[in-house]
């Protein structure tokens, strides 16, 4: 009887190797080729917009004028925010969405709206790093990793409403910045009004040479006598030069 118990158990071991189905087994070349250009056609960007915000709860608020959001009795105030959409999802494939915001979410084509999706990404306090993976939804492909779009949303730069940084089309005094600016607020300013220095002493620099010729201009079409005595005298120096060149040529050929 252990002998028979023993050859049954085998048995059924190996019916269940030999008949266990192997994930994507029938996961063929077509399909990839297919799946893999439904996949190569998703894209991903973002908008920003400007919205109200209660300062006193972080959240945005709506239907607020702006009489009343420029009202220092209000705790109001103009804030920029990401909004972020994800487009051609197919019914073959789906994304799966991770931030180092710590957001995570997986879209479907049935979530989708005619194959977008769109999500808030939130006030631009910080920079987000995205990750969206393409995944197959196909029942022959389940969860196939199909691509990897990488997304950086930018976020607002606190340099750019300094007096010092108005004019400067530097990175660090740009209004939106997408990686980290590694300077102090007094290295900002203090690069920042050595370039709008730099730039006055170009400015008037170039203004000065501006007027010189300006000046010289006016003062010849004040007094165009000028023009036609140089005129005259050059072509007398050339007259003489030519004749002296001729000259010295016909005693060449004398000699």
């Amino acid at each position: 009887m252990g002998r028979r118990k023993l050859t049954s158990i085998l048995v059924v071991l190996i019916f269940c190797i030999c008949f266990t189905p192997v994930a994507n087994a029938v996961c063929d070349y077509e399909t990839q080729v297919q799946l893999s250009t439904e996949a190569n056609n998703v894209n991903a960007n973002y908008e920003i917009s400007e919205v109200v915000v209660n300062v006193d709860t972080g959240e945005e608020v709506f239907g607020v004028s702006e009489e009343e959001v420029w009202d220092d009795y209000n705790p109001y105030m103009y804030k920029n925010k990401v909004t972020i959409s994800i487009y051609n999802i197919t019914e073959n494939i789906k994304v799966r969405i991770t931030g180092d915001n710590g957001y995570e979410e997986e879209f479907t084509y049935q979530e989708t709206d005619n194959g977008t999706i769109t999500f808030d990404g939130g006030l631009m306090d910080n920079i987000v790093h995205y990750t969206i993976s393409v995944l197959s939804t196909h029942p022959n492909c389940i969860d196939d990793e199909l691509r990897t779009i990488n997304l950086i949303t930018p976020m607002e730069n606190q340099y750019f409403y300094y007096s010092a940084c108005e004019g400067v089309n530097e990175y660090f005094c740009q209004q939106f910045i997408d990686y980290d600016l590694n300077m102090t607020e007094g290295e900002v300013i203090e690069r920042a009004n050595a370039i709008r220095n730099n730039s006055q002493v170009t400015e008037e620099k170039e203004e000065s040479e501006q007027n010189w010729w300006d000046n010289i201009r006016e003062y010849l079409n004040n007094n165009s006598w000028i023009i036609y005595v140089t005129i005259g005298v050059i072509v007398v120096i050339a007259g003489v030069a030519t004749t002296v060149i001729v000259i010295k040529k016909r005693r060449s050929k004398v000699l």
